[in-house]
């Protein structure tokens, strides 16, 4: 449920971003220790492109001070924004090593496991991020989702209906919680429990809405992204948003054709660094295991700019 058309609507503490590119290496400046001199170089190389150099770099930091968490921090984003699944996974694991109780990295390696398609493995870092800090409950919508693809359908439906108390005016919320209910009870009764929703403006949200309360059709949810947005990249995310909720909305009603049609859709509008695009890589194994083998996409707008986070 990554955010889009200018709505900052989730909280994601593995969010990679730009602007938080220096947090992870806090110094002193005349104590500069080697493995923070070796971790600059490596930021200016990845600035530059070089993300060869730039993990080479944090490898050597690794070797030169291997139980400081923030390293495997920094290289398991690094690995991350370039789709090296397995590797963050491995990363993550040795600065869990030093920081076992770190909501941060446990979150972290709960949405990497599931983008690898791990879903009982992530499932237990999920649960074990509220384990470590409960009030980060009621945010965490990625376990939600999890817990959905596990088959633990009430406990999603529990998680949705806490994050509603903290993001209210969210369509896909409200989508996952009635995915949850259907699985749980049955379609008509998940569709009398519809959570209303009011001031999500993203297109084509409302229309969503609408199809899941059984007052559209998924013919109105794809005119809403027929028109070109402001631009490509928005474009594109209108309708890879459109094609996914189509397609949960076909996998619910057991339509296994619209449903391969509209995952057949999505897949070239997704991209590496949207957690929702993951989950539609994850709902296309669980449809076809030989489904989408192809890397994802790097978004064009973030391509030059994406850079990891702070290590926490």
């Amino acid at each position: 449920m990554l955010s889009f058309h200018g709505y900052i609507r989730r909280i994601r503490p593995f969010a990679l971003s730009a602007s938080l590119l220096l947090a992870s290496v806090p110094r002193m400046a005349a104590e500069e220790s080697k493995p923070d001199q070796i971790a600059e170089m490596a930021f200016k190389e990845w600035k530059a492109g070089h993300s060869t150099n730039a993990i080479a770099l944090i490898s050597e930091a690794i070797r030169t001070d291997p139980k400081e968490s923030r390293w495997w921090h920094l290289r398991a984003q690094m690995n991350s924004l370039l789709g090296k699944r397995e590797a963050t996974i491995d990363d993550l694991g040795h600065a869990l090593e030093s920081e076992p109780r770190s909501r941060v990295l446990l979150q972290g390696r709960a949405e990497e496991l599931f983008k690898a398609g791990r879903i009982a493995e992530s499932v237990r870092d999920f649960d074990k991020v509220i384990e470590v800090e409960p009030a980060f409950a009621p945010y965490n919508w990625q376990r939600g989702i999890a817990l959905y693809f596990a088959g633990r359908f009430a406990d999603g439906r529990k998680q949705f209906e806490n994050h509603q108390s903290v993001n209210p005016h969210d369509v896909e919320n409200a989508v996952w919680h009635f995915l949850c209910t259907a699985r749980e009870l049955d379609f008509s009764r998940a569709q009398a429990r519809l959570i209303p929703i009011e001031g999500d403006e993203r297109v084509p949200m409302t229309e969503i809405h609408q199809l899941f309360a059984g007052k559209s059709t998924p013919e109105k949810v794809l005119a809403k992204v027929a028109i070109p947005a402001e631009s490509p990249e928005l474009t594109r995310q209108q309708q890879f948003y459109a094609h996914l909720y189509l397609a949960l909305y076909f996998e619910v009603r057991g339509d296994v054709v619209r449903l391969a049609a509209e995952l057949k859709a999505c897949q070239p509008l997704a991209t590496q660094d949207d957690f929702m695009s993951h989950v539609a890589r994850v709902l296309a194994a669980k449809v076809n295991p030989e489904a989408w083998k192809a890397p994802l996409l790097i978004a064009p707008e973030k391509a030059d700019s994406s850079k990891p986070q702070g290590a926490q």
